[in-house]
């Protein structure tokens, strides 16, 4: 009896190492491993930067350097830009994500992307 209690202790104990070992290496694929050079290059920030104020969502595209301003009251699902029906509202929430962000202006927010940026100019979506 005791010798099968043993061998099913063991198992579990090498079912356990297999796991890790497999979640281990899912990891690496995912993420890189310790000498990936890729996994010392610092992380892009979200592609777009936004701030929410009073039923209005600003978006600035960090790719493209388009700006939105949505109405949430009155469209929630967002999906009809008002920038250029309401360009006060526009600029005070622009203000509002400079500040968010620690940014003097929208170009800034775009510096990182600027290889992203030439990739698609080449790519003609930009």
């Amino acid at each position: 009896m005791r010798n099968r209690w043993v061998r099913g202790r063991t198992l579990g104990v090498v079912v356990a190492a297999v796991v890790v070992v497999v979640a281990a290496a899912v990891a690496v694929l995912l993420f890189g491993g310790a000498g990936d050079d890729a996994a010392h290059e610092p992380a892009l920030p979200p592609p777009t930067a936004e701030v929410e104020i009073d039923g209005l969502r600003f978006v600035y595209h960090r790719t493209t350097g388009v700006a939105s301003l949505f109405d949430l009251r009155a469209d929630p699902q967002a999906l009809r830009n008002v920038i250029r029906e309401r360009p006060d509202d526009a600029r005070r929430l622009e203000r509002e994500l400079l500040k968010k962000e620690g940014v003097k202006d929208l170009q800034e927010l775009q510096r990182e992307y600027e290889e992203v940026r030439r990739q698609l100019a080449e790519l003609g979506y930009i």
